[in-house]
């Protein structure tokens, strides 16, 4: 059977770059990550309400470790989050966690890009963005695991949709509608990816009070006020995640 393929949503004045394609179908990654056998796994837009776009899909995946610590180093190197849950714990090669069914993605709109590049370790083909919608945001659910963050990189787009002012969100909820979302991360006219010589930058989270030492499923990315060109363009073509990564 052949892997499917995904084809990107190019608006108007996008920015393409340069493809990165993967060594190992979805198909062939989801049948040495999980223990029950192959699955090929089901692949679904869905419209959700006039303003959302979700990535759905059926998950059944384990965590091969209870827990283990993803150190950060440098801005998307191979020690993070979503990296892990990509490769299995680093014994697969990478594929887009989301396209072989191991996480899922969700933005508050779509203007450019696809969802999975929310959380591509590489530069996506297209620049991710939503449309021009105040409080837009970019969420990933991290399904069957938990994380302790306390580092997290992005990735921008081009310096004009660069995010300023943002948060970096994260929940407990199992629920999109309705979830309590706290606030982990407060970034108010932050430079620090525009003037990025690499297009990345990172932080780090200091948790404090209720939050210490807990664990999130849900994190997300919202643009509070407006971009470096002055819209409510949310252009992020990539984050990553560091902590501690526990199983459900």
């Amino acid at each position: 059977m052949l892997a499917p393929v995904a084809v990107a949503v190019e608006l108007p004045g996008a920015i393409r770059y340069p493809s990165l394609l993967p060594s190992l179908t979805p198909a062939e990654l989801k049948s040495s990550y999980l223990s029950s056998g192959p699955t090929v796994p089901s692949f679904a837009w869905e419209k959700s309400s006039p303003s959302e776009f979700s990535s759905s899909f059926s998950h059944s995946a384990d965590l091969h470790d209870s827990s283990r610590e993803c150190k950060f180093t440098a801005p998307f190197d191979t020690n993070g989050a979503l990296y892990v849950i990509a490769t299995a714990s680093k014994t697969c090669p990478y594929v887009n966690p989301v396209t072989s069914d191991l996480l899922t993605v969700r933005w508050s709109s779509v203007g450019s890009g696809k969802p999975d590049d929310f959380v591509s370790h590489g530069t996506p083909r297209t620049m991710a963005a939503t449309a021009n919608q105040p409080n837009s945001w970019m969420e990933v659910d991290l399904i069957a695991r938990r994380l302790q963050v306390d580092f997290y990189a992005l990735r921008r787009g081009t310096p004009q949709t660069c995010l300023r002012s943002w948060q970096l969100q994260g929940s407990e909820s199992a629920q999109s509608n309705g979830a309590r979302w706290v606030t982990l991360s407060q970034h108010d006219r932050d430079d620090s990816l525009l003037h990025s010589s690499n297009c990345t930058s990172s932080w780090p989270v200091s948790a404090c009070g209720s939050n210490a030492g807990k664990g999130f499923r849900r994190f997300r990315i919202v643009q509070q006020g407006v971009n470096a060109g002055g819209n409510h363009v949310l252009a992020c073509c990539g984050i990553e995640l560091y902590g501690i990564l526990t199983s459900s």
